[in-house]
């Protein structure tokens, strides 16, 4: 009961619900990650293979080394390397909704339910998407395997966020050939970025006047021929490359799934955690955007019967019971090119040598681990 001056007054409930937003997947299929090998999710899972090269040489006929009319070297075999996604990440919590309850509400509680979980499991596939693939760039440069990054300046230009995008566009225009990977192509690539970062990147343009130009800031684009129909999240394209916004709840919660091991121990960098390393976390917070190729990333996604309904064993009412299991894996760290702020230090998210792997970078889902 409310009362206004010792007057009992009425409350009105709103016949609709404040709208819950979520952000969608912004890892698109074919651009941020592959997953066009895991269309079948009901084992535990995948086993990837790649299939190595060859390895051979041209020779030159008459020449002193190998020059015969038969190739002298010795036969090659076929040889392969296994990668393994686990689809073993899961959202299965159960929800019981009281009859007494949705008898004494009258908004639709069971299908605002199913649509806020929905929303959860897309921000739970994102965030463990990004975190993955920045543990396998993290890791990667660590070691001196190939990944590489690009420094923003202190000082910031006009031009300044376009040249980054086109120069990480350029370290995956150069591929990783030891792991099979001339370059990664133009057409599977994407850019997921912070809000502010996209704002700068779209802002600074001198396009001047004219038709075309007013129709491309309609569209929200930068590139003609594009248009912004590609999702919610969805910016623009730069260097024929579509750019998605990931919010801070994602970059936020991508920080909480990378935990770190201690002589091969993971120990949890979450808040309530005593291994909490709060120096790496500052440095995520330096990550801006990521330019990725969907060929270093698989992931997949079994979402099929995804919500199951049964009385609930409490009393009268029902019990919703999701079932969304989920893996991503990054294959090669390569693929994967941050763009950061001056100052940002890998050291103090990887602490990799020869001798130890203390502190190296390992992916965990967000539940209710603690070490």
């Amino acid at each position: 009961m409310s009362t206004i001056n010792r007057q009992s007054v009425d409350i009105l409930t709103h016949k609709k619900f404040l709208e819950t937003f979520f952000s969608g997947l912004v890892h698109m299929p074919g651009k941020g990650v592959n997953e066009s090998i895991t269309e079948d999710t009901n084992a535990a899972y995948v086993r990837v293979v790649r299939q190595n090269l060859p390895g051979f040489e041209p020779r030159r006929l008459g020449s002193t080394v190998n020059g015969g009319s038969f190739n002298s070297d010795d036969a090659a075999e076929p040889s392969s390397v296994e990668y393994e996604l686990s689809l073993t990440d899961l959202y299965d919590g159960n929800f019981d909704i009281a009859e007494v309850t949705t008898d004494m509400f009258s908004l639709p509680l069971v299908e605002r339910t199913m649509e806020d979980m929905a929303g959860e499991v897309d921000t739970a596939v994102n965030a463990a998407t990004l975190a993955e693939q920045l543990r396998a760039w993290a890791n990667s440069a660590a070691k001196n395997e190939g990944a590489q990054k690009i420094t923003l300046p202190a000082e910031i230009g006009d031009t300044t966020y376009r040249e980054a995008v086109f120069k990480a566009g350029a370290i995956l225009d150069d591929g990783d050939i030891d792991n099979g990977v001339q370059f990664y192509p133009a057409d599977q690539r994407e850019i997921i970025a912070r809000p502010m970062f996209c704002a700068e990147l779209f802002s600074k343009w001198n396009l001047g006047a004219g038709d075309i130009t007013r129709a491309l800031l309609e569209r929200g684009v930068i590139s003609e021929g594009t248009y912004k129909s590609n999702g919610e999240m969805f910016v623009g394209e730069i260097d024929n490359t579509p750019v998605y916004k990931a919010p801070s709840v994602i970059w936020k919660r991508a920080a909480k799934e990378l935990c770190f091991s201690v002589n091969g121990v993971p120990s949890y960098a979450r808040s309530n955690s005593v291994h909490e390393n709060v120096a790496a976390r500052s440095e995520m917070d330096k990550i801006e955007a990521i330019v990725v190729s969907a060929v270093g990333t698989v992931r997949g996604l079994a979402l099929g019967n995804h919500i199951k309904s049964i009385d609930s064993p409490r009393g009268a009412g029902i019990r919703l019971q999701p079932k969304f299991r989920y893996g991503v894996e990054t294959l090669y760290g390569t693929s994967v090119v941050p763009i950061v702020k001056n100052g940002f230090d890998l050291t103090k998210l990887t602490a990799y040598t020869s001798e130890s792997d203390n502190r190296l970078l390992v992916r965990m889902p967000v539940k209710s681990q603690t070490a």
